[in-house]
């Protein structure tokens, strides 16, 4: 089981920060176009339904920069699952959780972190051998 969080923790975490990236240069590439429309918005008098909608584009930018910091964190926890289950799993669920809370589409691409940690918690530490 051990082996499956750690696959499902790497292509959780891989996923979580292609999309964090994917967001952050599409943001960065419409930069111009986005401060178009807020001046043009404010000319025509619809400033207040555009503001919404800029808020929503502010917290998926948020969450791109949480995605791809818990996703990077994510991939080394992952990689500790043979020694501390129970934090690996932790830190996989908060790293799921956390963009989820600003953007809930963004479950589609960290739920594998997610289902991984919920695995990890459960997981049994293997017992020490006793020397007798």
């Amino acid at each position: 089981m051990k082996v499956l969080v750690l696959i499902l923790g790497i292509l959780g975490s891989l996923a979580s920060i292609g999309l964090g990236v994917k967001w952050v240069k599409d943001y960065q590439a419409n930069k111009g176009n986005i401060t178009q429309v807020e001046s043009l918005s404010a000319q025509m008098g619809v400033q207040d339904q555009v503001k919404s909608e800029m808020q929503d584009l502010d917290k998926m930018v948020k969450a791109a920069y949480a995605m791809i910091a818990l996703g990077g964190l994510a991939f080394l926890a992952s990689l500790f699952v043979f020694k501390i289950p129970k934090v690996t799993g932790l830190i996989l669920i908060v790293a799921a959780a956390a963009p989820a809370v600003l953007v809930p589409i963004s479950l589609i691409f960290t739920g594998l972190m997610g289902l991984a940690g919920l695995i990890a918690i459960f997981l049994k530490a293997k017992p020490k051998p006793s020397i007798v």
